[in-house]
């Protein structure tokens, strides 16, 4: 007679399936928790890298400032910064060299010039009657500015997407071109 035979036969397969689920649960949990503090090792070296990624921009930006601030001639560079792969890459594009002025007084700009950067921004030629114009606008050097470096950054913007547009669309094709040659 064996030990296993006083115990009736639904006991038995009671206690196996409690077996079973609790070696089940336990191993769960022992991988859940395993996996959970690698998963925290991770985001720590992540957030290191990121952090690293952004003292690195935060000197460059210093230096940009420095720059700006030591001389009326300064060069400034453009940082993207782009994640890949859960890793921040830094691209710095060099920017154009960038003249500053002091204009504590307050100056206008004549219609003449004016009318010439209206003409401009709409692709008009120039009207040179109108360039010739001297008379005060009441427009300052500083809004021109602002307004031409407004300008500037749209068409950067514009720039960047075209740029996005045409890779996509070369991607797109190769994409369609290979699919097309496996059928």
């Amino acid at each position: 007679m064996n030990l296993t035979d006083l115990i009736p036969a639904p006991y038995r397969l009671l206690a196996g399936i409690a077996l079973v689920g609790s070696l089940f649960g336990f191993t769960y949990y022992k991988g859940y928790s395993k996996g959970h503090a690698l998963a925290k090792t991770e985001i720590a070296a992540f957030e290191t890298k990121l952090s690293q990624s952004a003292l690195v921009i935060e000197r460059q930006q210093s230096k940009i400032n420095e720059l700006i601030a030591e001389s009326t001639h300064a060069k400034i560079d453009t940082v993207l910064v782009r994640v890949a792969h859960n890793v921040p890459v830094i691209h710095v594009i060099p920017g154009p060299a960038v003249v500053v002025h002091d204009t504590t007084t307050r100056i206008e700009l004549p219609l003449g010039w004016l009318s010439v950067h209206n003409a401009s921004a709409r692709g008009d030629n120039a009207d040179s009657t109108f360039a010739a114009n001297g008379a005060a606008s009441g427009i300052t050097p500083n809004d021109a500015l602002g307004l031409i470096v407004q300008n500037y950054s749209v068409c950067e913007s514009n720039a960047i997407r075209l740029n996005a547009l045409q890779t996509w669309v070369k991607q797109a094709k190769v994409n369609v071109e290979s699919t097309n040659k496996k059928l």
